[in-house]
């Protein structure tokens, strides 16, 4: 009978890298995109700048997809991990 075990991992594990820095950005996120819209309503400016504020975050969030693959793929994924929270 053989016997396998889980002890031999060729691939470093970084799940819980990823999933602390997806938490850690998504809670900075969540306090940004909840409190900007409100505090620019205080600040008197109009609905369509407040618009134009967050069409311009949705663009500024998904247009570094179309590189960061390339740049993970360059310089491992930590090392992009932690010039991301920097």
């Amino acid at each position: 009978m053989a016997v396998f075990t889980s002890h031999a991992h060729p691939e470093p594990n970084c799940a819980n890298p990823a999933a602390l820095s997806a938490a850690l950005g998504y809670g900075v996120m969540n306090l940004l995109m909840a409190a900007t819209p409100l505090a620019m309503q205080n600040c008197g400016i109009g609905f369509g700048d407040t618009a134009m504020v967050l069409q311009w975050h949705v663009i500024g969030m998904f247009a570094p997809g179309f590189f960061t693959g390339h740049l993970i793929k360059r310089f491992g994924a930590l090392p992009k991990i932690g010039r991301a929270h920097v």
